[in-house]
């Protein structure tokens, strides 16, 4: 089998070597800062027994390369 041709491969967390395989790695990327931020805050709005707000930002981002 070949990649894209027979199969899609995706990869997860955009780890740098993605971008120099054969065929460079689609993959999902994650802001693990951010996330690691909106879980402290949700965790404090349920510790203060608070209504959690909905996320604003976006925490993951789709970098399609080729191998999709």
């Amino acid at each position: 089998m070949s990649v894209p041709e027979d199969i899609a491969v995706i990869g997860f967390d955009d780890i740098p070597i993605a971008m120099y395989t054969d065929p460079p790695l689609t993959t999902v990327r994650v802001n693990k800062k951010q996330w690691g931020k909106e879980a402290a805050k949700r965790l404090l709005d349920v510790i203060e027994k608070k209504t959690p707000e909905d996320a604003k930002q976006a925490m993951v981002e789709f970098i399609n390369r080729r191998s999709l």
